[in-house]
């Protein structure tokens, strides 16, 4: 091989390392631009994952508050229905005794109606005991009237035990005396012991005529209800009327037949002298 082939050889394999050189310039040129377009995406994809952490973290907070707000309106409407509940409760209840009472006023409107329909004596003591049984509820009982002339207390009528009332009762003297002189009624709530559990005075116009005397309930309540005592105390006034009324009804018919039977025996002629009768 001659010098200028051996130069021409090595000037051929220079150029072929320039050329890889080339390659592997443009190849690294081309891995760096590679490189940057992959950091640029990664920082990228960062800061988008960066913003959608922070979007998510900022609805998070959202959604906490709203859940805050929801559950404390929740609260406040169960807080709500419950009061609510209870008002209805409330309401039943209330409406029940309403209608209860309501009940009670129409059978004592009825009573007093029939109180006031009769004069017989014995009729309006049967009524005025029908009504404390079946609307006062009263087992154990009596009724008292005033005798003017002697200032007593008279038994009209009794129902169970008469352990309750002493043989004479005076206005003023005793329980039951000192309840018809006051004109207040008396309750002995838990029951005492040989005092009668209620005592209501009858009166008309501030005065007192006599007394109902209550010493046992039925079904062994030892309590009146508010509303049998309001049942009691209306009881009391319709009773009183109607009983003085009987009595001097009574007490006038009595005269009446006897005045009618005298003059009856005045229309009749006289007997001839000597004359069998």
């Amino acid at each position: 091989m001659t010098e200028k082939d051996a130069l021409l050889r090595v000037f051929t394999q220079g150029e072929e390392l320039l050329e890889v050189l080339r390659r592997g310039r443009r190849f690294s040129e081309q891995l760096l631009a590679e490189n940057e377009r992959l950091r640029l995406q990664i920082v990228k994809g960062e800061s988008d994952r960066m913003q959608h952490l922070s979007s998510l973290e900022s609805e998070r907070d959202t959604l906490q508050q709203e859940n805050s707000q929801l559950r404390r309106r929740i609260d406040h409407l169960e807080s709500r229905f419950g009061a609510v509940e209870a008002e209805n409760h409330d309401f039943a209840h209330r409406y029940a005794d309403i209608s209860e009472e309501n009940e009670n006023l129409t059978h004592l409107y009825v009573g007093t109606y029939r109180l006031h329909s009769t004069l017989e004596p014995a009729e309006v003591t049967e009524i005025v005991c029908e009504i404390l049984i079946e609307l006062v509820g009263a087992e154990d009982f009596g009724l008292l009237l005033l005798d003017d002339r002697t200032n007593e207390l008279a038994l009209v009528r009794i129902e169970g035990p008469a352990t309750l009332f002493p043989p004479h009762i005076l206005v003023g003297d005793g329980p039951i005396g000192a309840s018809v002189r006051d004109g207040r009624p008396r309750y002995h709530e838990p029951p005492v012991e040989g005092q009668p559990l209620a005592i209501v005075p009858l009166q008309i116009k501030g005065h007192g005529v006599g007394a109902i005397v209550i010493g046992r309930l039925l079904h062994g309540k030892t309590r009146l209800s508010p509303l049998a005592k309001e049942l009691l105390g209306l009881l009391a006034g319709h009773a009183a009327s109607a009983l003085m009324s009987s009595r001097l009804y009574s007490s006038v018919d009595r005269k009446l037949r006897t005045i009618e039977g005298f003059m009856e025996l005045m229309k009749q002629p006289p007997r001839p002298q000597g004359a069998r009768p």
